[in-house]
């Protein structure tokens, strides 16, 4: 099942996109530029599957155009806009930009449908290289703050990563529950256990990603 990403701070807009292409398509949600920025770093590595964007132009952390036009993002990842903005300079900038197609808003269902279809259709379909052989599609399944700690650790050496070094570059510092940190990792530990990895404390205070024992 491909992946569609959602971009858009109107609640409506995206409970209206994930009616139109959720049984389809699998839906993931982001916030702002931050979050695309760091999944396609993912994707170009080989860790994350995503096949389309639908963006709107205004983000809380910037403009989606100005984000793809300074990469390659269009190139490997069909990207669409939603957008109130009918003028032309608009609709011409963001194909300029490189998107795939321009939906005005209000959103009409069946045309994202169809186009959605009709776009990802014939669309390239070798598979992803995984890092070590591990499956990148579980990495879909993670949430964004357990894609980042997975991430950290299996960038340490030995897969193994303190706590304190968790919270410092997960948290940004910020002062989170004692227990915060524990919920996160076994919820990471149950979702990779199903491709023969899992999260053990060797060491007081270090976590380490390993595989398991048969």
């Amino acid at each position: 099942m491909k992946t569609i990403g959602i971009l858009n701070s109107c609640q409506t807009e995206r409970e209206q996109l994930r009616a139109a292409l959720e049984g389809n398509y699998r839906i993931v949600e982001f916030s702002n530029l931050e979050e695309i920025a760091f999944i396609y770093g993912c994707y170009k590595n080989g860790n994350y599957s995503l096949d389309a964007l639908i963006s709107e132009f205004n983000l809380e952390d910037g403009h989606i155009l100005e984000f793809i036009k300074g990469s390659s993002f269009t190139k490997e990842v069909t990207t669409f806009i939603v957008s109130k903005k009918s003028d032309k300079e608009s609709i011409r900038a963001a194909f300029d930009a490189g998107v795939a197609d321009y939906f005005a808003s209000p959103i009409d269902s069946n045309e994202i449908e169809v186009k959605m279809d009709r776009f990802l259709e014939n669309e390239r379909k070798g598979d992803i290289v995984a890092f070590n052989d591990f499956d990148p599609m579980v990495l879909n399944s993670l949430t964004m703050k357990e894609l980042k700690i997975f991430q950290l650790m299996w960038k340490s050496p030995k897969h193994t990563c303190s706590k304190v070094n968790i919270y410092k570059e997960i948290w940004n510092g910020v002062t989170v529950g004692s227990r915060t940190l524990d919920v996160h990792l076994h919820n990471l530990r149950n979702k990779i256990r199903r491709h023969g990895l899992t999260i053990v404390s060797k060491e007081p205070g270090q976590t380490t990603i390993m595989a398991m024992s048969n």
